[in-house]
């Protein structure tokens, strides 16, 4: 019983972290997208041609 209820925990704790891995990647993402585009922003301020 112990090794069926240990199994099913491991099992939800593979699939929390599948989907906080998600999570973070969408994040990061969003993150790296407005620091992009934030960049950019700044080259047109600035004048600066790629």
């Amino acid at each position: 019983m112990s090794i069926l209820n240990e199994v099913k925990a491991v099992g939800v704790l593979l699939l929390l972290r599948k989907q906080a891995l998600k999570m973070w990647q969408i994040v990061a993402g969003r993150m790296i997208g407005s620091f992009l585009s934030l960049g950019q922003k700044r080259k047109e301020w600035y004048g600066i041609q790629d």
